[in-house]
């Protein structure tokens, strides 16, 4: 079972804003989503051939192998259940995302 399967399954029913697109510019980090006390989580995946998603649900700002972030290898998806702002990073720009707010 895909990740993507599985977090369907635990969810099934969950409505999700949606919170996809791509990265404006390569190794810059951006937001995803501001901080949200009512979220109740995002899943967060990597949909490209090459290069990971960096992912800080810390509050902080995503850096590869930095303090507080999380590797995303492509085709991998996690979740959070972080309440903080949400930043990505990729290498390339234009790279896409694929995330939800639940």
């Amino acid at each position: 079972m895909s990740t993507i399967e599985q977090i369907e399954r635990d969810f099934a029913g969950v409505r999700y804003k949606d919170l996809s697109g791509t990265i404006t510019t390569g190794g810059t980090a951006q937001t995803l989503v501001a901080a949200n006390e009512g979220r109740d989580h995002v899943f967060i995946g990597n949909p490209n051939a090459s290069g990971s998603l960096w992912v800080n649900d810390l509050g902080g700002t995503a850096a590869a192998n930095g303090a507080g972030a999380t590797e995303i290898i492509p085709g991998q998806t996690v979740q959070t259940r972080s309440r903080m702002a949400i930043t990505i990073l990729h290498g390339t720009t234009s790279s896409k995302f694929t995330a939800g707010e639940a």
